[in-house]
């Protein structure tokens, strides 16, 4: 899944108010306690994702010489990143071997500011492309492989384009000059740091953005007479990769999104992975950070200020200043949703209800190179072509209690045998419900009840996250 391109739009909440929870595991707090006194402006930050560290690492730099700030970062869970995070690879090696991208794992080369952050914490040389040159992409409906490419689905070269039109016929064409069109006019809204509208609603009008926003990409697609195969074939399983949803959940302008021909690129920073961006930008913002802490409720004061109303769901004490913290503005970095966050004052800006969340599960296991996945498993006769990159189509979810949105083959070390480095396979799964062991022995050509430490597995690790049940207006798509 792709980091997600709004939190480019992090600039444009030191305007607004909001709230939510950040913190690291690290010590990420600032060396000494600010006075009430010192004449700094206060400002709380609710969440700890990539968008949150955004906004107080911006809100330090570009402001931070104008108006001295004094940023606290609230983070309900025990560590920073929120939908970017990683775990270490725990294959019995008895050493650090690597790890893996948990949470989005891959982002865009023309977003501009996720570009800038990237140089400003000195993370250039970490970044590595995707996929692979070498890298064999299939399309499976859950029988059958209805397209096969080199490298990725997305037409990039003219090579491609000449390859669409044989196969979708002329009107293929019209689909890349959607994309250059309203790509070039969604890169406006963040493309400028100085860019001056707080609201994104009107702003996406002001770009002659709305139908794209509003309407569901499916309709406009055909609208704009795409071809149904290539729907098929190309564009639903596309998005299905990059945002873990049916093309009938999304927008336009999210789909159009999802098929950005722009080169992604991942960070390849031991051992946290994309997760150092969030960890940097937070170290340079010289926020104090509180892990565990949870926002419950925001008001005003008789001052004008807001208050936070915490709770904490571990045992470190917080002291009555802490506690009694008074901020100028207080900006909600996260989805609302999320944070059960109560308002003791008017909210028009808030619109309601909210939209709703659906869980999405994704399921790493590593095994020994002979531990493969079955080609029985996807009705075919040899190991070697099964794709190293699998997208689906929603069919495939007939077939399977869980709908698998990609499944991701690749290669981890599995430590050193004198001066020579082994490797396994890891495999990465995207699905909307849970992997259960008895599926994964299913796919290596197992019977169900298989243990899976019998079938070479080495190491697995699942984690459960939550997204947008639907991207279909301007409200969701914020």
């Amino acid at each position: 899944m792709r980091i997600p391109s709004i939190f480019t739009f992090a600039f444009v909440a030191t305007t607004a108010v909001a709230t939510e929870v950040a913190q690291l595991p690290l010590d990420l707090h600032s060396s000494g306690r600010r006075t009430a006194h010192d004449g700094r402006k206060k400002v709380a930050v609710v969440g700890a994702g990539i968008t949150a560290a955004s906004l107080a690492y911006r809100l330090y730099d570009e402001y931070g010489f104008i108006v001295p700030l004094d940023i606290t970062v609230y983070e309900a869970a025990s560590q920073v990143g929120g939908r970017i995070n990683s775990t270490v690879i725990d294959n019995r090696a008895n050493r650090y071997t690597g790890f893996v991208n948990t949470g989005a794992s891959v982002f865009s080369a023309d977003d501009l500011c996720l570009q800038a952050a990237i140089d400003d914490t000195g993370l250039r040389r970490k970044v590595v492309g995707v996929p692979y040159p070498k890298t064999t992409v299939g399309v499976w409906d859950g029988q059958r492989f209805i397209l096969r490419r080199s490298r990725d689905l997305k037409s990039r070269t003219k090579i491609d384009y000449v390859r669409d039109a044989l196969k979708y016929g002329l009107s293929a064409r019209k689909l890349q000059t959607l994309l250059k069109d309203k790509l070039l006019r969604f890169r406006e809204l963040y493309g400028d740091s100085s860019f001056p509208n707080p609201s994104l609603p009107n702003a996406i009008q002001r770009l002659e953005l709305e139908e794209e926003s509003q309407k569901s990409a499916y309709d406009y697609m055909v609208d704009n007479g795409l071809p149904l195969e290539l729907l098929y074939d190309i564009i639903q399983p596309s998005v299905r990769a990059a945002f873990a949803h049916n093309l009938s959940d999304l927008n336009a302008l999210s789909a159009l999104i999802a098929m950005n021909p722009s080169a992604t690129y991942r960070l390849n920073s031991h051992p946290r992975g994309n997760l150092e961006l969030a960890y940097r930008l937070l170290r340079l913002s010289e926020a104090r950070i509180l892990l565990n802490t949870r926002v419950s409720r925001i008001g005003r004061s008789s001052k004008g200020k807001y208050t936070v109303v915490i709770s904490q769901d571990n045992a470190r004490t917080i002291s009555k200043a802490e506690e009694d913290n008074e901020y100028d503005a207080v900006v909600i970095a996260t989805h609302l949703q999320g944070t059960g966050v109560q308002f003791d004052f008017p909210t028009p800006l808030i619109h309601s209800p909210l939209p709703t969340f659906v869980e999405r599960h994704i399921t790493h296991f590593t095994s020994r190179l002979e531990s493969k996945l079955a080609p029985s498993f996807f009705n075919l006769s040899t190991a070697d072509d099964i794709p190293d990159l699998i997208f689906t189509t929603p069919e495939s979810h007939r077939h399977h209690r869980a709908d698998i949105f990609t499944i991701e083959h690749s290669y981890a070390s599995a430590g050193f045998h004198g001066d020579v480095e082994e490797v396994e396979n890891l495999y990465k799964i995207t699905s909307s419900g849970l992997i259960p062991d008895s599926m994964i022995a299913r796919m290596l050509g197992k019977t169900p009840e298989s243990p899976l430490y019998l079938l070479g597995i080495k190491w697995i690790h699942r984690q459960a996250g939550l997204l947008l049940n639907q991207f279909n207006s301007i409200e969701a798509l914020n």
